[in-house]
């Protein structure tokens, strides 16, 4: 009951998207703007305000972080194998790839990991924001290399763009700006921890109803074999091998916990523009991200039920 307790209101909210905007109440233009709201406003706002209190750091969970990043490694490496043994041209090969390792950690793992922390916790989400911060840089270069190498090609001006992609991130900027006043003698004053909190409340429900209209608006297509192998890696693969090395490394509790959650989680949408913008199958990217959200709601149950 924890779990289905845990999981359940997430995707309640994406299916009450889906049917909002199905029934014309969540209009594209509204869709657009509550989606820009929770990225550049309402997320930011989270981020910062959990990094800055947090009561720990990425340093002393180095292990965790090392099994994450092994996953999103093993990830490609399978995606690569699978699109081999399926005979994807290079275009639809990186695109696959892509969909194999990028997970949706900002939208959906950081309210998996928030909505499932025991009495409210604070320490594991801030732990979960401070991993999301370290990995969303891989993500993004790993990215670019994977649907470039896929056509041969190399374009500085990729290069130049994802930089600036990567400087100007909200996400990345509020962490950073966090954890520069978690590391100093500097406590947020109380007027700023007011006004943060609920605009940051605001931030994973629109976040959610955001990806539950998208999904209403898509559906699975590129062909059932490349969009299913890239699910089944991204929110099966991956788990165990957390599972594998985080047990092997001895990873606390909460260490695999959110190791595992993040791993679980589905194809991120950024990796739909990404695809649009570097010369893959966008249309592939598309079907990965619809078909892994819904098979996530099973690989999540599984993990909140080994590690609750």
């Amino acid at each position: 009951m924890n779990v289905f307790n845990s999981l359940a209101p997430i995707f309640l909210i994406i299916g009450l998207g889906a049917l909002l905007s199905r029934i014309g109440f969540l209009t594209p233009p509204l869709v657009a703007g509550a989606n820009a709201f929770a990225y550049w406003i309402a997320l930011p706002a989270l981020l910062f305000r959990e990094t800055a209190t947090a009561q720990v750091n990425l340093a002393g969970h180095w292990d965790a972080f090392a099994v994450l990043l092994g996953g999103m490694l093993v990830c490609v490496a399978a995606g690569y194998l699978a699109a081999w043994v399926i005979r994807l041209p290079g275009q639809d090969a990186g695109t696959l790839v892509q969909a194999a390792f990028r997970g949706n950690l900002a939208y959906i793992g950081l309210a998996v990991v928030i909505l499932s922390a025991e009495n409210g916790a604070s320490d594991p989400a801030a732990l979960s924001v401070l991993m999301l911060a370290g990995i969303v840089p891989f993500y993004n270069v790993v990215a670019v290399i994977v649907l470039l190498a896929s056509q041969h090609r190399f374009e500085w001006g990729a290069v130049r763009r994802v930089l600036r992609q990567l400087a100007s991130n909200p996400l990345i900027i509020a962490s950073v700006a966090g954890a520069l006043v978690m590391l100093s003698s500097w406590s947020l004053p109380a007027v700023v921890d007011r006004t943060l909190r609920p605009i940051a409340q605001t931030g994973l429900p629109l976040a959610l109803l955001g990806i539950g209209a998208t999904l209403h608006s898509e559906r699975i297509r590129g062909g059932w074999l490349p969009v299913g192998t890239a699910g089944l890696i991204k929110v099966a693969l991956a788990p165990a091998f957390g599972i594998l090395a985080g047990g092997a490394i001895g990873l606390t509790p909460d260490e695999l916990r959110i190791v595992l959650i993040y791993l679980a989680c589905p194809t991120a949408a950024a990796s739909y523009v990404m695809a649009d913008q570097l010369g893959g199958n966008r249309i592939l990217a598309a079907g990965c991200v619809v078909f892994s959200t819904l098979a996530s709601f099973v690989s999540l149950s599984v993990i909140l039920g080994l590690v609750q």
